[in-house]
């Protein structure tokens, strides 16, 4: 049969736990593909021993490199074996001195925990409480504590943590981080839209309009130099333009193919090119624009918990 959807099945050694997620390899399904390589901390390829390797193999592989996934194994599928070598060692295979699939799974290394990596905080909204301005979004990766000096991309302006907001508790921390929702406030009135994504000074992201990425293409219709887009960053929407398609890639040998447009679940070089000076734009408001009154303004009694930024 073919596998549609993605299915995750936990399970566990004696050394950790784990989720496989189950994903589809059919040409047509390779959305789900990508949505399942994009948590994976590694990825077992799985090829017929009886057909070889063929291009949909080559084009997986060049799509887990896509979404960052290098801890790739790549175990043969034979008839007859009864799913040797997963748990315990086959008899029927004694030429084979490889570990099991189990005692490869443990040997792979997770990945940085989000926390140890730099802060970057899209900001989600800012809203009005008495004469304070809270700024809420989700800590995506690093930390934020009481203290730390931000700056915010890509308006550039800068300011320090006054406090770390909670509601309905007695305990408001003075640090949170990677994967918590966070209300903070600063120590001057500056005005931050939404979407712009908050950092330390002294690991700011690069700031560019112009930038060159490796994409896959699901749409129908081809992608061609001059196409305009919408581009989602966490919680901010940018307009871009396609300025060049550099190389699509052959995924038979993996080298170009001299075409300059881009088809249906074909993998490219782009360069695209966005319009800063254009700002940020997003499904609403910051609740700091004295044009937007919101509920929480008019009723400040009622307070919640700010929610992270939607994810893509």
């Amino acid at each position: 049969g073919i596998t549609i959807d993605v299915s995750r099945i936990p399970f566990k050694t004696p050394r950790r736990q784990y989720v496989i997620i189950d994903a589809p390899g059919h040409k047509e399904f390779l959305k789900n593909m990508v949505t399942g390589a994009a948590d994976a901390e590694g990825a077992f390829l799985m090829i017929d021993a009886k057909e070889g390797l063929q291009e949909q193999s080559r084009r997986h592989a060049y799509l887990l490199s896509l979404m960052g996934t290098h801890q790739v194994s790549v175990p043969i599928a034979a008839q007859g074996d009864d799913a040797a070598n997963i748990v315990k060692r086959s008899s029927k295979m004694l030429w084979y001195t490889g570990p099991t699939v189990i005692e490869l799974l443990d040997t792979l290394e997770p990945r940085p925990r989000n926390e140890q990596l730099p802060l970057r905080l899209p900001i989600q909204d800012v809203y009005r409480f008495d004469e304070r301005r809270i700024f809420a979004g989700q800590v995506e990766t690093g930390r934020l504590a009481v203290g730390d000096r931000l700056i915010f991309s890509p308006s550039g302006k800068s300011a320090t943590v006054k406090t770390i907001e909670e509601w309905n508790t007695d305990q408001v921390p003075d640090v949170v981080t990677a994967g918590e929702p966070v209300g903070f406030t600063l120590d001057q009135q500056i005005f931050v839209e939404r979407g712009e994504i908050a950092s330390h000074e002294q690991d700011a992201p690069v700031l560019t309009n112009v930038f060159r990425g490796s994409i896959f293409w699901f749409n129908d219709k081809p992608l061609r130099a001059g196409d305009v887009l919408k581009m989602k960053l966490a919680s901010a929407e940018h307009t871009v333009t396609v300025q060049s398609v550099d190389e699509v890639i052959d995924t038979e040998d993996l080298g170009g193919t001299g075409r300059k447009e881009v088809q249906r679940s074909e993998v490219a070089k782009v360069t695209w090119r966005d319009d800063l000076d254009g700002g940020i734009s997003g499904p609403a408001r910051s609740r700091d624009d004295p044009r937007h009154q919101s509920d929480r303004q008019r009723h400040p009694s009622r307070p919640q918990r700010p929610l992270g930024p939607q994810r893509p």
